[in-house]
């Protein structure tokens, strides 16, 4: 509309906005001035119109300054999803903030489409650290969002407007979001925008996340076709844009962490993380080393600085793995008055409330199984058993249980297993329906069990084809359906509840091998011994998709997480280039993204992670190999097992699997015999087994969703369910993790590097020296598989090359006197080399050792072991690593440095 020329004009479109009716106008005055802008002043010192309101309509803008029921009152901020503004409710007069569309944008597909994520993603949030959705509405074809107004400004205001902030005031607020964080990732959000400006400083010091306009799900299948818009748009802040975003991977709350951390740094520094233009900002996000915030402000502590550098953390996996650990690393720098949301984290109490009733039912039957024993033994093991199932099901905070020496005795008797007998040939596959609470065995005589997870009880024994051979079985993400297959019988489903037969599907020639139904349950994929995958309708049943290989055997397939993708694993095939490799293809098109190489022996199993960014597999050659499917590339090749993998599963944190294999004739010589293993997938390191007796013989294992229990079948006819140990608690306190870009070779020599800037490129507390000054040794720093790694060589008979890690010297770790830590060192040895590891206490010339670990050899492969120590008082404290070897050839490398808090001291 045009400018008003005269006060009716503007009266005119007064009421043509809707602000203000007549009643309203005749109250205010009887007489209003000549010209228009008299008398928008007029009725803005009567406080009927706001000063936005009265600038618009002397514009001759009145359209969307009412929007259904609610009043725009002036706008609080813009973004590139549209114009935040403060409204009013009309008849409640509740301050709102409304978020419109811009047309532009309302428009478009995709921004349409994001402008609904966003909707989506807060009206899922309930959290006092998440701005709150209250409705979503449009008016006049105009879509906005209604959302709780926060009386307050955001972080980034306050940075230009006062620069820096204090180290705790800083912890405080990134502590707070972390927790609002911690909330949208447990409903499966990322919010991919993480920044000062879209965190918000209320007036009661409550910090809030807001703007969730780049939230993504990744648990909705609605959001696939988000998903496709932007399959070429980079999306995020170049200041604090995680690496991976800007490659347009796939994200998880690791993403948001890394936002996070940059948002922290400027919070510290006044700054962004890097400079220059955007491209040299998203370049340097992925390449440049973080800068060290306590060089730019040397009164931020070490140990504060160390947070940052560590949420930053170029991959994924070197980063905190969860809000949650965020928040447990800051602890030290928190006020005690956080909300008790965060303090129960920090207490390490916020855990899931116990069923008693199910605690006494498992207490009942482990008193059963050893009343079955000899009394002697049932006297000793009775309370140490009920302890251990007690430490298992709770989940008590303590080191996590470690096999062979040092291990926790409570624990390895939690573990006796519950037995279900019933089958009378090898269990050849097991599954769980996705409530945890029924178990389905199947065996190679076709026959199929249902059972109560819980009690034990069989509860169905449904008919499958006479002369059938069970080989593998599923269920359906809703939980509805069981599907089962094998050899001389169709792929035949199940209905979990009453066990009854409701539709089969044609099999594959000789035998279905493989068997898996996408997270939406719109697809079946199953695999087999005619060297095809097949890619069905779950409706029509009708094949969408077939691939084949040259391999006749196709053992295992599985979807990824979010269903956008599939794999399949294969055998032996006709020559080398055609054997023992692993296929991902788009689900969408059938396209192929990745064909992954590196087993020696069959693929036996594969299972993705729940992030859907790397995949895991197990083959015959005895090993677990982890894949990057962003690079196509092999992460870590674990040997497992004393012959076959034959399943890998993740639990539910993503960072443990659990593997069941061993000897199989013809297969690889006995040794360690069959197991069950639990495993760290960033370090490779075993975290508990189980040998002997009834785990000698497994062919299969599923884990429960939440990581409590497992079931598992194998060749001696039974199905066990046993409760799985807690995830590894414990505090970081600090991670020597070297830089990125740590590239250098120096020979030590009568007491000086050759390279000078060795030391320097190491990183803060980590010291390269021989003690003899008759050494001569050679120090190498190099990256692979993204990560960055010390090796020393002794390259004379005077042997004195170390690493040294020092606490105090430089970093001034929090390792206070009086409690217990424990180190974790990951290191590997060529050839002959072998070491020793020590805990050190320096203090007037000497160096008393607290704890000491012998570093054997690793033939070439990463290994971790852990030391605990209780640091006294006096003195300094350090890690030390020595090469105890001499020779070009025999070089120790050490690749991580740890330290955790460990039980407190009794």
């Amino acid at each position: 509309m045009a400018a008003p020329m005269t006060t009716p004009d503007f009266l005119d479109l007064v009421r043509t906005s809707g602000l203000i009716d007549e009643n309203t106008l005749a109250r205010v005055s009887d007489e209003f001035p000549a010209e228009p802008i008299a008398c928008a002043e007029k009725l803005v010192s009567a406080e009927v119109l706001t000063p936005f309101q009265a600038k618009q309509i002397l514009a001759g803008r009145v359209r969307g300054l009412v929007l259904g029921q609610y009043r725009v009152l002036g706008p609080l901020g813009k973004g590139g999803m549209g114009v935040v503004y403060l409204a009013e409710h009309v008849d409640l007069g509740r301050k709102v903030a409304i978020k419109v569309l811009n047309e532009e944008q309302a428009r478009e597909k995709l921004g349409l489409e994001r402008f609904f994520r966003e909707a989506r993603a807060v009206a899922a949030l309930d959290h006092p650290n998440i701005v709150r959705l209250h409705d979503i509405t449009q008016a006049a074809g105009t879509h906005f969002l209604v959302m709780e107004f926060v009386d307050g400004v955001d972080l980034q205001a306050i940075l230009d407007k006062s620069g820096p902030l204090l180290p705790e005031r800083a912890a405080n607020y990134i502590a707070q979001a972390a927790a609002g964080l911690r909330h949208a990732h447990g409903k499966g959000f990322v919010h991919r925008d993480v920044k000062p400006a879209n965190l918000i400083l209320a007036s009661d010091g409550t910090v809030k996340v807001l703007d969730m306009g780049l939230a993504r799900s990744v648990c909705n299948p609605k959001d696939s076709l988000t998903a496709t818009l932007d399959e070429d748009v980079i999306v995020g802040t170049a200041d604090y844009l995680s690496p991976e975003q800007a490659l347009n991977a796939d994200l998880d709350a690791r993403s948001d962490i890394y936002s996070l951390g940059a948002t922290f740094f400027a919070l510290l520094t006044g700054r962004a993380p890097f400079q220059g233009s955007t491209a040299q900002k998203v370049a340097q996000h992925q390449m440049a080393a973080t800068p060290d915030v306590s060089k730019i402000r040397p009164d931020v502590a070490p140990g504060l600085a160390a947070v940052v550098t560590r949420m930053m953390a170029k991959l994924p996996r070197d980063r905190y793995q969860s809000a949650r650990e965020v928040l447990v690393a800051l602890g030290p720098w928190l006020p005690v008055d956080m909300p008790s949301g965060i303090t129960s984290v920090l207490r390490g109490n916020d855990t899931t409330a116990v069923n008693l009733t199910a605690l006494q039912a498992r207490r009942t039957k482990l008193q059963r199984a050893l009343h079955s024993r000899t009394i002697r033994r049932a006297v000793w093991c009775a309370p140490v058993l009920v302890a251990g199932l007690l430490y298992a099901v709770l989940g008590a905070k303590s080191a996590h249980p470690q096999s062979g020496e040092g291990a926790d005795p409570q624990y390895s008797l939690a573990t006796e297993a519950q037995i279900l007998s019933g089958h009378t040939t090898p269990v050849n596959d097991i599954v769980l329906s996705p409530d945890g609470t029924r178990c389905a065995s199947v065996d190679w005589d076709g026959k199929l069990f249902i059972w109560d997870a819980k009690t034990g009880a069989r509860l169905h024994n449904p008919p499958t084809r006479p002369g059938a051979r069970g080989l593998v079985c599923a269920t359906t993400p809703n939980g509805r359906h069981l599907l089962v297959a094998g050899e001389r019988m169709p792929i035949l489903v199940f209905d979990w509840e009453t066990g009854r037969e409701v539709r089969a599907y044609q099999a594959h020639e000789k035998a279905t091998w493989g068997l898996a139904v996408s997270p939406g349950g719109e697809y079946l994929l199953t695999s087999g011994a005619d060297g095809t995958v097949i890619l069905r309708d779950m409706t029509s049943g009708d094949e969408v998709r077939r691939f084949e290989f040259s391999a006749k055997q196709v053992w295992a397939v599985a979807f990824s997480p979010d269903g956008t993708k599939f794999a399949a694993g294969c055998g032996e095939g006709p020559i080398p280039n055609e054997s023992n490799f692993i296929k991902v293809w788009a689900t969408a098109d059938g396209s192929e993204l990745n064909r992954l190489t590196g087993h020696t022996g069959e693929v036996r199993a594969i299972e993705f992670r729940p992030d859907g960014q790397a995949l895991a597999s197990g083959g015959f050659d005895g090993t677990i190999r982890l894949w990057n499917l962003n690079t196509g590339t092999e992460i870590r090749s674990i040997d497992a097992h004393d012959g076959i993998v034959e399943r890998v599963r993740f639990l539910s944190d993503g960072r443990r699997m659990v593997t069941c294999g061993g000897p199989m004739q013809d297969v690889k010589p006995t040794g360690e015999g069959g197991t069950v293993k639990v495993w760290d997938t960033l370090t490779g390191r075993e975290l508990t087994c189980w040998r002997g007796g009834v785990w000698a013989d497994l062919i299969s294992i599923m884990p429960s969703r939440d990581g409590r229990f497992a079931v598992a079948g194998g060749r001696d006819h039974n199905v066990r369910i046993w409760p799985l140990p807690p995830a590894p608690v414990g505090p970081l306190v600090y991670s020597f993790q070297f830089p990125q870009n740590m590239l250098f070779k120096s020979t030590f020599r009568d007491g000086e590097h050759g390279d000078t800037h060795a030391s320097e490129l190491t990183g803060k507390g980590i010291y390269l020296h021989c003690w003899k000054k008759e050494s001569v040794a050679e120090f190498r720093g190099e990256v692979t598989e993204g990560r960055s790694w010390i090796g020393l060589t002794n390259l004379n008979t005077e042997v004195s090359s170390q690493i040294l890690f020092q606490f105090d010297e430089g970093l001034n770790l929090p390792v206070l006197p009086g409690k217990k830590y424990r180190v974790s060192v990951e290191y590997r040895t060529t050839n002959d080399a072998h070491g020793v590891a020590q805990i050190r206490n320096p203090k007037e010339g000497e160096y008393p050792v607290l704890s000491e670990a012998r570093l054997e050899g690793t033939d070439g492969k990463w290994k971790t072991i852990e030391l605990t120590f209780q640091r006294s008082t006096g003195g300094k404290i350090d890690v030390c690593v020595l090469n105890n070897t001499v020779g070009e050839g025999n070089q120790l490398a050490v690749r991580t440095v740890e330290i955790l808090e460990a039980d407190p001291v009794k």
